[in-house]
C-alpha cells in the first residue's frame, strides 16, 4: 500500500514526464550553483508534438491565455515554462505548482494551456519571444 501511495505521489508531481523531470532539475541546478539569483529568470524550453502527445492529452485545453503580444512566428509550438514569479528552487518539490505546459494557438495570439493541475491561475513567465 506504501507503494501505491509513492507512486500515486509521483505521478501528481509529474515526475513521471521525462521532460517535467528535466526542467525540474535544471531549475534546481540554476538555483543551487547561484547561475541565477532567487529566481532570477525564466525557463521555457520547446518541446516535439510527438514527445507531448505521449503524456497528455493534447485536445484537452485547460484555458487560454492572451500574450502580451502576439506571437506568430511561434504558431503551433509546446513548451514547457516556468511560472511568472515562481522560485527556481520550489519546481523540484512541486513542478506542478511552478511549471506549465503550453501551445502557442495556430494564429499565434493565444496561449493554450495544456499541463498544470495545481495551480489554476497559472500565469506563464514572459520568455516565449527569447525562444
Amino acid at each position: 500500500m506504501t507503494t501505491v501511495l509513492e507512486n500515486q505521489k509521483e505521478r501528481r508531481l509529474g515526475f513521471d514526464i521525462p521532460f517535467v523531470r528535466e526542467v525540474a532539475q535544471i531549475t534546481q541546478n540554476m538555483w543551487k550553483f547561484g547561475w541565477d539569483e532567487r529566481n532570477g529568470g525564466n525557463v521555457s524550453y520547446i518541446l516535439d508534438e510527438a514527445e507531448v502527445v505521449k503524456y497528455m492529452d493534447i485536445h484537452h485545453i485547460i484555458r487560454t491565455i492572451k500574450p502580451a503580444f502576439p506571437v506568430n512566428e511561434l504558431a503551433g509550438k509546446y513548451f514547457i515554462v516556468t511560472g511568472s514569479g515562481k522560485y527556481f528552487k520550489n519546481v523540484i518539490a512541486d513542478p506542478e505548482a511552478n511549471l506549465g505546459v503550453l501551445r502557442v494557438s495556430d494564429d499565434g495570439e493565444q496561449l493554450e494551456l495544456l499541463w498544470v493541475s495545481r495551480m489554476r491561475r497559472f500565469l506563464p513567465a514572459n520568455c516565449l519571444p527569447t525562444s
